[in-house]
């Protein structure tokens, strides 16, 4: 069941008695890359009136590029460094001095990523920095600076005892870099998806902890440098992709995602932690929110909202006590993701976001710049209510509360409620049925002891859901594994489904009715399904999806070995190895071995033969009695199809040793193997 707090639309601007944000009509395009992706920009105004814009672009390897407003005109597009590895996912924060810190992820492989940062001062980048290394997957940081002008990066960490153990670390900088600390103390469970502001000497932290479908948010912060005991703060609706920040009183606001096609604010004000409210005025799909605030205690937000079958960026803004006006479009895109948004010391705000083309995979970086003017008094009531349920079948009944609205400097004197179907109540809190379907705007109007109004609006949505139902073809197989995707067979039962959106399970989405994937990396991904029908309301479905790999064999060994007698002697490598049970255990049909011999200390392996699937070992003849320890030796298992399993380094011997009996010994077992 979905609740919702509905933000003021008449007279919106008149409780921010310090400015009132105006965006220009048209957005800037920073990355101008037609046939290239360039996604996660970020945003950082600096030293006074310049802008210093980030973020990644595919080429052969995702690279990080930058563009400086400065002077009234925007820099040329220029990449940070040359590396042969992804870098992705860039993070910015100023320190008192102007000094801009980043972080950013960088790796091979979506599985294998290391934390890595650097600084801009003066018009230059220094060299970068890798703060953070493991043998399995460091992701998605961010950083903040404190009063010392010490960068702090938390960041999501792959602990490799089992699949999807994470947890959030930290470290800093104070002359070397410290820690890391973990932040989220999670056993079993999946911490992810962290966001992280930093104020004073205190550090604050949210992220998502759970697993698929079950997320919660969690919240830490530091006192005299420890962490605290993390907090589950949204006790009452899943979170996703949350954003924070707190104001000069330490007062703590986050923004988050849902599952319900929301974004949700909640505040810890004075140490108590309000429920949560909505403040979006449409649907929002799921992804990254990012909410500011700036030198007034103003809240400014910015999130990924549908108008029209389109996806674009809206902006909110709010007091420091959570009142949000209302939302307001400032791209004009159709499928906008990930916005980031930074105010500036003299109140005007700074977004960016990236575009998508879904029919060619790629996408571009886009700026706009909100100007702050002047505000009127803040003596009107200010509208808020709740509607509960928001959508569902006839006849409906939803509870309409106002008890949440307030006079700043008076009191309301009359609520009076318009539930969009002909009929109106009175009243702070007022029951209504919707017998039909359709959907209704329902209107609450406040009037003053001043005779000021104001109102607030939210639809009411009377329809059977649409039916979400998919097939994956197939449901099992080894990777790299392609499947096939099919809704057809979703429905609505009162409509038409206007919208089909995946989420694969592996950070990656697609769009269409039917739509193919391919699983590079073996491991179990839940694969969601949402459709939106022509009213707006969604249904989600999910499936598991296993992508297994081939197996090595079991117990590689290698030992040199001495042949002789009265005629002959020979040198050789025995290697051994025996079948693994897993393959047959998944159903994976291993039809041969690949053996294959690299020089010790060297990483390129030769291949030196092939043997049926019932050899179980191979011997390496012609050798002299030197290459002992030359060489090392490994074998895979190549299944049917022709996929073959990771390469490990035999174990074994390189020296042939022992007295004639032990070569006795040595020849007689080769004998018995038909040697």
């Amino acid at each position: 069941m979905r609740t919702s707090t509905c933000a003021i639309i008449w007279g919106l601007f008149l409780f921010l008695s310090d400015s009132v944000i105006g965006f220009s009509s048209n957005a800037v395009n920073l990355s101008n890359s037609p046939s290239r992706l360039s996604e996660y920009a970020f945003v950082m105004p600096f030293d006074d009136d310049k802008v210093l814009v980030v973020w990644d672009e595919k080429e052969t390897f995702y690279n990080l590029y930058y563009r400086v407003f400065a002077n009234g005109y925007w820099g040329p597009k220029t990449r940070i460094y040359d590396t042969t590895m992804n870098s992705q996912w860039p993070q910015l924060a100023k320190d008192s001095q102007g000094r801009i810190h980043m972080t950013w992820m960088e790796g091979t492989a979506r599985t294998n990523r290391d934390i890595f940062y650097a600084y801009y001062s003066g018009g230059r980048w220094s060299a970068m920095q890798k703060i953070y290394a493991s043998a399995y997957n460091s992701t998605w940081p961010r950083i903040g600076v404190d009063n010392r002008d010490v960068p702090h990066i938390i960041w999501t960490h792959d602990r490799g005892e089992a699949r999807g153990d994470n947890e959030i670390y930290h470290r800093w900088k104070n002359g070397t870099w410290l820690g890391p600390l973990d932040v989220s103390r999670s056993v079993g469970t999946i911490s992810i998806h962290s966001n992280f502001f930093v104020r004073g000497t205190n550090q604050y932290a949210l992220w998502m902890d759970g697993h698929e479908r079950d997320w919660n948010l969690y919240f830490s912060q530091t006192t005299n440098g420890n962490w605290s005991t993390p907090i589950h703060v949204n006790p009452k609706i899943q979170g996703y992709w949350p954003g924070i920040c707190a104001d000069s009183k330490g007062n703590v606001h986050i923004l988050f995602s849902s599952l319900l096609r929301n974004v949700y604010y909640m505040n810890r004000i004075d140490g108590e932690w309000s429920d949560w409210r909505v403040v979006s005025n449409g649907p929002h799909p799921r992804n990254f929110v990012y909410i500011s605030v700036d030198d007034n205690d103003i809240l400014h937000g910015v999130w990924r909202q549908t108008d029209s079958g389109k996806d674009n960026i809206y902006y909110g803004s709010a007091t420091s006590t959570g009142i949000w006006a209302e939302p307001i479009k400032i791209s004009n895109g159709t499928y906008c993701k990930t916005p980031v948004i930074k105010p500036d010391n003299k109140g005007n705000v700074h977004v960016v976001w990236f575009e998508l083309n879904d029919e060619t995979e790629t996408g571009d970086v886009y700026y706009i710049k909100g100007i702050a003017g002047e505000g009127g008094s803040a003596d009107a009531p200010v509208a808020l209510f709740t509607a509960t349920p928001e959508f569902g079948k006839p006849p409906l009944k939803v509870l309409f509360k106002a008890g949440g609205s307030y006079d700043p400097d008076g009191i309301i004197v009359s609520f009076e409620w318009n539930f969009g179907d002909g009929t109106s109540g009175t009243g702070i809190q007022v029951n209504h049925t919707y017998a039909k379907k359709g959907a209704y705007i329902a209107t609450l109007k406040l009037k003053d002891n001043d005779g000021l109004m104001s109102i607030a609006q939210t639809t009411i949505l009377v329809s059977d859901p649409p039916v979400a139902s998919f097939s994956m073809t197939p449901e099992r197989g080894v990777a790299p594994l392609t499947v096939q995707f099919d809704a057809s067979a979703s429905r609505d039962p009162d409509g038409s489904i206007v919208l089909y959106s995946w989420d694969f399970g592996d950070d990656t989405t697609g769009k269409g009715k039917t739509t193919a994937h391919t699983y590079d990396e073996d491991g179990d991904y839940t694969v969601m399904l949402e459709v939106i029908d022509n009213a707006g309301i969604n249904s989600v479905v999910s499936k598991s999806l296993e992508v297994l790999r081939v197996y090595a064999p079991n117990n590689i060994q290698s030992a040199f070995e001495e042949n002789r007698n009265l005629f002959f002697r020979e040198y050789l490598y025995d290697v051994t190895w025996e079948k693994n049970p897993l393959n047959e255990q998944y159903g994976i049909n291993v039809s041969r071995y690949n053996i294959y011999r690299r020089h010790s200390g060297s990483t390129f392996y030769e291949l030196l033969s092939t043997v049926p699937a019932d050899t179980f070992n191979y011997m390496d003849r012609g050798l002299n009695a030197n290459d002992g320890g030359r060489y090392e030796y490994t074998v895979t298992s190549v299944d049917s199809q022709g996929n073959e399993s990771v390469r490990q380094t035999a174990s074994g011997s390189g020296t042939p040793g022992g007295a004639q009996e032990k070569f006795k010994n040595n020849v007689r077992s080769i004998g018995d193997r038909n040697y």
